[in-house]
C-alpha cells in the first residue's frame, strides 16, 4: 500500500452533522472567529486547508485570465485541464477544513473517554485506549493527505506559469508562497499526533511521509517563485524550467 493510499481521506460528515461544520458556507470573518474561539474544535489544520483553498482560487484566476490570451489558444485544452484541476482542488481543500474539525472533535472525545477512572472496567479501559489510538492515527494521517494535495497544487501552479501574462503571474507566485506555508502548517498538525502514537511502526511510516513532503514542497515553491520573478522581469524562461507537468 502506498503512503498516498494509506493517508487518503476517510472522514465523511454525516447528514446530521451540525451546519456550523461547513466551513465553505461561512463568511471568512466567521471562520477566523471560530479559529480564535477556544470552545471550537478548530485550529491550524482548518487554517491550512482554508489557505490552500484560497491559493488554488488565486491560481484559478490566473488560469482563467490566461485563457483569453491569443498566444494561449494553440494550447487552450491543456490550460483548461489545469484550470479544472484547480477547481477540483479547491473543493477538496474546503472539504478538508470540515474534515479536520470532525477529526479533532473525535480525537477530543476519545481523549476524554480514555482518562483513567477508578470505577472503569478493564475491558472498557482497553477499548477506550484502542479508540484513542485510532483517533490519533487518523488525526496524524489526515493532515498528510492535505499536504499531499498541497503538492499537487504547487505542481499546477508551476504548469500555469508559462501561460500567464507578466501582470498576472505575480498571483501565481503568491499562490505558491501560500501553498508552501500551508503545507508546512499541515505537517506540523500531523507531527504533534504522530508523537503520541503507541504503534511505533505506523509512526515511522507517517514520519517518512512527512519528511518526503517537507523536502519536496520548498523546492516546488522555489521553482514557482523563481519562474514568477523571471517572467515579471521580462526574462525568458529557460528550456526545461517552464513548469511543465511530469
Amino acid at each position: 500500500m502506498s503512503m498516498r493510499t494509506a493517508c487518503e481521506r476517510r472522514v465523511v460528515l454525516s447528514p446530521e452533522a451540525p451546519q456550523q461544520l461547513r466551513v465553505a458556507e461561512q463568511p471568512l470573518a466567521q471562520v477566523a472567529g471560530r479559529l480564535a474561539d477556544p470552545q471550537q474544535p478548530a485550529g491550524g489544520g482548518v487554517a491550512a486547508a482554508a489557505t490552500l483553498a484560497l491559493a488554488a482560487a488565486t491560481a484559478e484566476l490566473v488560469a482563467t485570465l490566461s485563457l483569453r490570451r491569443k498566444s494561449v489558444q494553440p494550447r487552450r485544452a491543456e490550460l483548461e485541464e489545469i484550470r479544472d484541476r484547480l477547481v477540483d482542488l479547491q473543493a477538496r481543500f474546503l472539504a478538508a477544513a470540515d474534515e479536520d474539525i470532525a477529526v479533532l472533535s473525535d480525537l477530543l472525545a476519545a481523549q476524554r473517554a480514555a482518562r483513567p477512572a477508578a470505577d472503569a472496567a478493564p475491558d472498557a479501559q482497553r477499548a477506550a485506549k484502542e479508540a484513542l489510538e485510532r483517533s490519533l492515527t487518523l488525526a496524524a494521517e489526515t493532515p498528510i493527505a492535505l499536504a499531499q494535495d498541497g503538492l499537487a497544487l504547487l505542481r499546477l501552479v508551476l504548469a500555469t506559469v508559462p501561460f500567464a501574462a507578466r501582470f498576472t503571474v505575480s498571483d501565481l507566485g503568491a499562490a505558491a508562497g501560500l501553498a508552501q506555508g500551508a503545507i508546512e502548517a499541515a505537517l506540523l498538525m500531523s507531527e504533534v499526533n504522530v508523537g503520541l502514537l503507541t504503534d511505533a511502526a505506523r509512526a515511522d511510516e507517517l514520519r517518512t511521509a512527512v519528511d518526503q513532503i517537507r523536502q519536496e514542497a520548498p523546492e516546488l515553491a522555489r521553482q514557482a517563485l523563481d519562474l514568477t520573478r523571471a517572467k515579471m522581469s521580462g526574462k525568458p524562461m529557460e528550456e526545461g524550467t517552464r513548469g511543465d507537468r511530469a
